[in-house]
């Protein structure tokens, strides 16, 4: 559907076009990926170090220093990710308002569109369906990180309160990212059933 200059819908100016919201939450999915990428480098890096400490020998006369150093700088790159991903900026919840908000009212237009192009509304299915598959793996990736994380705990003592804070930023990304993908599933069956009314036309 074309929305004309002159007459842009309301409900434009309050969520934005799909292809815009969709883009803006496609950055915000490649910014928790990235996020996530970066502290598993970190992590793996931090989990060898302890590995090589731990089975050096001779043991190291200042072990409980290096110890030490280690749990400061792996908390320190924890509290770094629990803030990074809890930035106002970088929160889902809204852009999935914006987005269900935009997509219905576009689609409901678009069914009372004699111009609706049902070409235009596959493509938005298949940019719909392209953000929801992105979902699974980012949130398994999460889900094995914060397994992992916690399973550090027991070699580095220090770390427990870091670690569940760190835990509760990794259950609220997947809630976020998982009830994004449920919203866009209930979309993409929407405008299924919108695309095969405006191709029975």
């Amino acid at each position: 559907m074309v929305v004309k200059e002159a007459k842009v819908p309301k409900w434009v100016s309050l969520w934005g076009m799909p292809e815009d919201v969709l883009g803006r939450i496609g950055e915000q999915i490649d910014y928790f990926q990235n996020a996530t990428n970066r502290l598993g480098e970190q992590v793996r890096d931090i989990a060898q170090e302890t590995i090589d400490l731990l089975l050096s020998s001779p043991i190291p006369n200042d072990i409980d220093e290096q110890k030490r150093d280690i749990v400061e700088r792996y908390s320190a790159i924890l509290v770094q990710f629990a803030s990074t991903i809890a930035d106002p900026h970088s929160t889902l919840n809204q852009m999935w308002t914006d987005m269900e908000q935009s997509v219905s009212f576009y689609l409901l237009d678009a069914g009372h569109n004699d111009d609706a192009d049902p070409t235009e509304i596959r493509d938005l299915i298949d940019e719909l369906t392209r953000q929801r598959n992105r979902i699974p793996a980012l949130t398994a990736k999460i889900s094995n990180l914060a397994a992992a994380i916690k399973g550090s705990a027991g070699a580095l003592p220090g770390l427990e309160v870091t670690i569940t804070n760190s835990s509760d930023a990794f259950k609220r990304t997947e809630s976020e990212l998982n009830m994004g993908a449920g919203i866009m599933t209930r979309l993409i069956g929407m405008a299924e059933h919108q695309h095969k009314l405006l191709k029975a036309e």
